[in-house]
């Protein structure tokens, strides 16, 4: 009891310390190594957890979304109606024992059976309510979390660790499903019993008021006590919680990388270690509720003491009611210290569990991208017609506080021009497709294409309006008509004719499902190669003006590499191409290469025109990758 109380005091001792802003040292498990995901989950969960926003508190917003005043006071009153009904039945089997009043016994029978049914049907009834308006609450609330993730913008995904995310959608959102309505039911009958029981003890025996109100104190201090330090040591279960998850997680993603430098046990050990440190937690826990029974069990032996003394003291032989309502009160103080003993537990857990509304609301109120779609200025049907692209003073920055990935860039792509992107690592070539894409915002500057400024409209306008593909092919598992047209906007001969054109229609054809052809997740059925070019036939069957290549040859082999470079000079030669190189050969017949260095264009010309000057950027990354193949 000792080390229980011990680690009680210290947890509320952390609580009450961060609360005031210090931090407290955590204790690390001997030779534990946390990787950087994991590091970086853990403090986003320490952040969070010292974050107190001063909204809505989780309770009046579960309320709102249970429907309001009116429907809680509604399941209020559903519950209080069936604990009294079922009091009434026990009440009115007293009053049938002690022979109060004359009557046949089909008369009281009747009179008993109806009481219970009507408290079944009470009973049943505020159960169903409560669930069936749960429901209806973590519906909403899933609606909100994913609407949120969903339009959150990229620098969301980039600061937030996987398993944070994997938290919010996983164990909150199943403490919303689950947990919280069987807890708010649970606590709901457990205080309408404690209540009912203490009403009908002080009915029958008035003098049991005294004693009620110095243990009513005694309940509310060691509950108090317990709910602040339970609250605390679930919430450290919590964090070190995913640190878990995010460690599965890298280790599923990293398997074959782990295998090759036979580091197997060292991942073994870590996950144990993490494993470890969140089982201290849960110790701490089961301890807590141990200490929690001793002193509930006490105060129920002391109401089921007290009131059998009470009886004894005030028998009266002649006084038959008397009789009938002592043994009513006994038989109820008898039950009274689970009834305690789980009130205070579901508190706790009400005040663990309800923690879940607070982070998902936290989610769903996340900083949105902009509007998919914008009526007044959206553009018409045909745009871009051309694929005439100017860029002005553009500068970017993916976050306020570093610093600009790209710098007062400015140029003109003519329609149908077909640009190289070249530079170093870093030099923010990839950041500039994210700019087109508008997936991140710029700092300042514009982009206009075909006279249009794409700051102005929608996102799903602009996006759905350009294709773009990406240096790791990106399938979905499905059909091969799924991945090529999922909103179902073309027709079969559409489909076969982009194919064609991508090389792909006989490998597609080959399959006696044809575009029905399963395609697993990733498209881990089909070859790098293969994939890359059911982009290509994806770009090609929505027959965009404006194609972004980000590196899209970058992993496969030369051979497959010609054919899309083939495919793509062929196919998309009325299409504006803004190609990120990875291969410089990739680019060398584009009209035009663009050179950047540290986030600024450095040279922006014909191929030929910057070879022919020696010290051109562009001439040395020629010469570096000669040397390199």
């Amino acid at each position: 009891k000792e080390g229980v109380l011990a680690g009680l005091l210290a947890a509320q001792k952390e609580a009450k310390e961060k609360e005031g802003g210090e931090e407290t040292p955590s204790e690390e498990t001997p030779g534990m190594e946390l990787s950087p995901l994991a590091e970086e989950t853990e403090k986003k969960e320490k952040e969070e957890k010292k974050e107190k926003k001063e909204h809505r508190s989780a309770y009046s917003l579960y309320c709102a979304l249970l429907g309001g005043v009116p429907v809680v006071a509604l399941i209020l009153v559903l519950y209080v109606a069936g604990e009294a009904a079922m009091a009434l039945t026990n009440w009115w089997v007293t009053r049938w024992s002690s022979g109060a009043a004359d009557g046949s016994l089909v008369w009281y029978l009747a009179i008993y059976v109806a009481l219970g049914i009507l408290a079944v049907l009470l009973q049943s009834a505020s159960y169903a309510f409560l669930f069936l308006r749960g429901l209806h609450a973590s519906t909403s609330l899933h609606d909100r979390l994913l609407e949120g993730i969903l339009r959150s913008p990229m620098s969301f995904f980039n600061r937030t660790p996987s398993g944070c995310i994997t938290n919010r959608v996983s164990r909150d959102m199943g403490a919303v499903d689950e947990s919280i309505p069987s807890i708010l039911d649970s606590f709901l009958q457990c205080l309408i019993e404690v209540f009912t029981t203490l009403a009908l003890i002080s009915l029958a025996m008035p003098t049991f008021v005294a004693i009620i109100i110095p243990l009513v104190f005694y309940y509310v201090r060691e509950g108090r006590f317990y709910v602040r330090s339970s609250r605390e040591i679930k919430r450290l279960d919590s964090i070190s919680r995913s640190p878990i998850y995010a460690n599965f997680g890298e280790t599923l993603d990293g398997t074959p990388v782990i295998r090759a430098y036979q580091k197997q046990a060292q991942f073994v050990a870590k996950n144990y270690a993490l494993l470890d440190r969140n089982q201290r937690a849960y110790f701490l826990i089961s301890g807590s509720n141990c200490w929690l029974g001793i002193r509930l069990e006490f105060a129920g032996t002391v109401i089921i003491g007290a009131t059998a003394l009470l009886v004894v003291l005030g028998k009266n032989p002649a006084n038959v009611l008397f009789t009938s309502m002592a043994g009513l009160a006994m038989s109820y103080s008898l039950d009274v210290t689970q009834s305690l003993n789980w009130l205070v537990r579901q508190v706790t857990d009400m005040e663990t569990q309800i923690v879940a509304v607070e982070r998902i609301q936290e989610y769903a109120e996340l900083p949105s991208e902009a509007p998919a779609h914008i009526a007044a200025t959206a553009p018409s049907e045909a745009w871009p017609a051309q694929g005439d692209v100017v860029i002005e003073d553009l500068t970017m920055r993916y976050r306020p506080e570093l610093e600009p990935v790209l710098k007062h860039i400015s140029l003109h792509i003519t329609p149908g021009e077909k640009v190289g992107v070249v530079g170093r690592t870093g030099a923010g070539k990839s950041s500039l497709v994210l700019c087109l894409m508008r997936i991140v915002e710029l700092e300042t500057g514009r982009i206009v294409i075909d006279g249009v400024d794409i700051s102005t409209i929608g996102l799903e306008d602009l996006r759905s309006k350009m294709a773009i593909i990406p240096q790791e092919p990106l399938l979905f598992s499905g059909s091969v008509r799924d991945n090529l047209d999922p909103f179902k906007q073309y027709t079969d001969e559409e489909i076969w004719s982009s194919l064609e054109r991508a090389r792909m229609r006989q490998t597609v054809a080959e399959n006696p499902a044809g575009l029905e052809a399963v395609v697993e997740e990733r498209g881990s059925n089909f070859s790098v190669g293969q994939r890359q070019l059911l982009c290509v036939a994806r770009a090609l069957l929505r027959k965009s003006k404006v194609i972004l290549m980000d590196e899209a040859t970058a992993s496969i082999d030369v051979e497959t590499d010609l054919t899309i470079q083939k495919t793509i000079r062929s196919e998309f030669k009325d299409s504006t191409v803004i190609t990120i190189a990875h291969r410089i050969h990739t680019i060398s017949d584009s009209d035009k290469v663009l050179v950047l260095d540290l986030g600024e264009v450095k040279e922006f010309d014909a191929p030929g025109v910057l070879l022919s000057d020696k010290n051109s950027l562009y001439s040395q990354l020629v010469e570096k990758s000669k040397e390199v193949e």
